[in-house]
């Protein structure tokens, strides 16, 4: 399903509207009070599910486009809402998830970015048979273009009937499962930052180099060999 029409319905919103910023980074709110990570506000002249303005949170990146959403229930107050995430990182939508989920209560949609590479079903060309770990045999088979796929992004395929994700960190390519351990989200489809992937189902966020899930180490995906040979990323994953 095509997004694109909702995000930039919430990017021509927030660019209508004055941000009115009345918690501020490190203010407390609530019983027990708790410590607002970033700034927190709303948009002017607009109204919520609660009746009172858009909520948004706004990052460090600058700017207002939207990099996320926030949806919230309150079964006590019967209360649905939609917090914009503006200009935040991949650890500030996870850390502005985490704020909300005290409740339990709040799931995280992230926008697509505009470096972000999808190619499923590419077909498997110049592979070939070469020595694996410890001198077993292995294939490795290709999966993209580098150029198709630049520093920072990641990108989901198809390798031997296998989904896989694939992330440049800082020109250095990985690979791996591309389905969350949590619930099964397209890990290929998430935020890359630095050399950490962040689903874009419910912000679970794990070390692409190692597999390793950075909350809980003891959780972890697959993850395959990569190399690049003729400008072509080519990953065995037997």
């Amino acid at each position: 399903m095509d997004g694109g029409g909702f995000w930039s319905n919430l990017d021509a919103l927030v660019a209508s509207s004055r941000i009115v910023v009345d918690r501020p980074r490190g203010s407390r709110h609530g019983h027990p009070a708790v410590a607002y990570p970033y700034d927190y506000g709303y948009l002017a002249g607009t109204i919520s599910g609660d009746g009172e303005g858009v909520d948004v949170w706004i990052g460090s990146g600058g700017g207002t486009a939207v990099t996320a959403v926030v949806c919230t229930v309150d079964r006590s107050k019967r209360d649905v809402e939609l917090k914009l995430l503006l200009g935040c990182s991949a650890a500030e939508c996870e850390a502005i998830l985490a704020f909300h989920n005290s409740g339990d209560r709040g799931v995280l949609v992230v926008r697509d970015r505009p470096g972000a590479v999808t190619a499923p079903g590419v077909p498997p060309a110049g592979s070939g048979r070469i020595p694996g770990p410890g001198g077993s045999m292995g294939e490795f088979v290709r999966a993209i273009a580098a150029a198709d796929l630049p520093p920072g992004s990641c990108a989901e395929v198809r390798v031997k009937d296998k989904a896989v994700a694939l992330y440049n960190v800082g020109g250095a390519f990985y690979a791996s499962s591309n389905t969350c351990v949590h619930r099964g989200g397209p890990l290929g489809q998430g935020m890359l930052e630095g050399a950490v992937v962040m689903c874009p189902w419910h912000a679970w966020t794990f070390d692409v180099t190692t597999g390793r899930s950075t909350v809980n180490p003891e959780l972890g995906i697959a993850t395959f060999e990569v190399k690049v040979e003729a400008g072509q990323v080519l990953v065995k994953v037997d």
